[in-house]
């Protein structure tokens, strides 16, 4: 009924429940909540179902097999003390889902926990207006075919772990990830095989990198790392093979050595400010134990003292670049 303000769990756990308006209900033109109403199989029809007025979106589809394509009204949502709010799990575990288009301008940002979680078969997530989040966790995980995404502001996001873990084809994605107030990246790209470039901002408190672009196969370029209050970056860049530039935003670069020397990265540049820096070597090898190798083998073949006072020459062949 359209008097109706709040419809929360209205058919929670109705899993045989199979009509297209169930029971009747079919304007939401004034209901304030939908939360946890559309949960398992429920049949669902689009029909009259305007969503304008509502604040409160969390698991309100969570695990519905019937639904493949939706656009729900998000001009109204409300992020409030609740952890289940915002867009928290609305469509976690629908592995039918194939698009989803967010409309209307929202007042305010929001929670994205969760959202599109296992969503095996969705392509794509757009919407009116930009969206800015207040928590990004695990957002859009395992959606492996997922293609595109509305453009989103991170400014005021606390966590983006593990938000696009296994988007395997996830090509375009904001142009800037302003992550001012977010401290872990934990898996945050990790297993994706399209992006090509990422561009970070405001990364001074990022306390966790673990991961984060762990299996990135296409990557090439990484912008605006500041690892100076890091203190876990585990496999942050492991099998990444196409990177070769790093640019970094604060003068800890030494503090990338040893995670950049153990993992599957074949050249690097690491660009410290504006200015080129002087780390350029193959992954594979230490340059000093390079070095150590060379003058064995001089020794070796009986060369004298002064054969061993030798120029280095630091060459990238992909970066076209010597010193």
């Amino acid at each position: 009924p359209s008097t109706c303000e709040d419809v929360e769990g209205l058919f929670y756990a109705c899993t045989y429940l199979t009509s297209e308006n169930p029971i009747g209900v079919s304007d939401f033109s004034n209901v304030k909540s939908i939360r946890y109403a559309f949960q398992n199989d429920v049949k669902f029809s689009q029909e009259n179902f305007n969503t304008s007025k509502c604040e409160n979106f969390a698991s309100a589809f969570r695990g519905n097999l019937n639904v493949e394509k939706i656009t729900i009204d998000i001009s109204n949502i409300k992020q409030n003390d609740m952890f289940e709010s915002g867009l928290n799990y609305i469509f976690a575990n629908c592995t039918n889902l194939k698009e989803v288009h967010l409309a209307g301008e929202p007042k305010e940002p929001f929670n994205l926990t969760h959202a599109f979680g296992y969503c095996r078969n969705l392509i794509k997530v757009t919407s009116d207006f930009p969206i800015k989040v207040t928590d990004a966790e695990v957002s859009f995980d395992e959606c492996n075919v997922l293609e595109v995404i509305p453009e989103i502001d991170f400014s005021e996001c606390t966590s983006v772990a593990q938000m696009f873990y296994r988007c395997h084809k996830l090509k375009t994605i904001p142009s800037v990830f302003d992550l001012r107030n977010c401290a872990n990246l934990l898996n945050f790209f990790r297993e994706n095989h399209a992006i090509v470039e990422v561009n970070l901002k405001n990364t001074k408190g990022i306390i966790s990198y673990n991961r984060c672009f762990n299996h990135c196969q296409s990557l090439e370029r990484i912008t605006g790392v500041d690892v100076t209050s890091n203190t876990e970056w585990s496999y942050m860049f492991n099998n990444c093979p196409k990177l070769t530039y790093i640019e970094l935003t604060s003068d800890t670069a030494d503090k990338l050595i040893t995670t950049l020397k153990s993992e599957n990265v074949t050249y690097i540049t690491l660009h410290v400010g504006s200015e080129e820096g002087a780390y350029v070597y193959d992954i594979s090898k230490c340059t000093d134990e390079v070095i150590d190798e060379v003058m064995d083998l001089f020794i070796e073949l009986g060369a004298d003292i002064e054969d061993l006072d030798f120029p280095v020459v630091y060459v990238s062949a992909i970066n076209g670049t010597s010193s």
